[in-house]
């Protein structure tokens, strides 16, 4: 497992696009931005390690980074990527888009842009 239950997290609600997609970028610097551990988002008590409540009502995105650290990727096949949301999510690695749902389409995606529909917040909870 690269990334444990508590590990550490930051996030920024954008209030621009003036980091396009520079933030997906492994040298981005997060240094300024909210720090936290994950699960982040709000309204989900012991699931929040990192409250991004701030969002509601400024904003639907929040820019998130995880990071973790692969001594040798030679020995790694393929990755599973594990993850809680409400109501939508677009995951990247190392600036390149690995995956997403419930998302306007790729190139329609802004810092601002919202989930396509609200999810049941039971779906919220369960691990895909």
């Amino acid at each position: 497992m690269l990334i444990d239950e508590f590990a550490p997290a930051r996030a920024l609600i954008p209030a621009d696009d003036s980091l396009g997609l520079r933030w997906t970028q492994r040298e981005f610097n997060d240094s300024q931005w909210l720090r936290g551990t994950i699960g982040i988002g709000y309204d989900y008590g012991p699931l929040i390690g990192l409250d991004v409540s701030a969002m509601r009502g400024i904003n639907q995105t929040v820019y998130a980074r995880i990071p973790f650290v692969v001594d040798d990727v030679s020995v790694i096949d393929e990755l599973t990527l594990r993850i809680r949301y409400d109501d939508g999510f677009m995951a990247y690695l190392n600036g390149r888009e690995l995956v997403g749902d419930n998302t306007p389409g790729t190139h329609e995606l802004t810092w601002n842009s919202g989930a396509l529909y609200n999810r049941p917040d039971d779906e919220a909870v369960k691990s895909r």
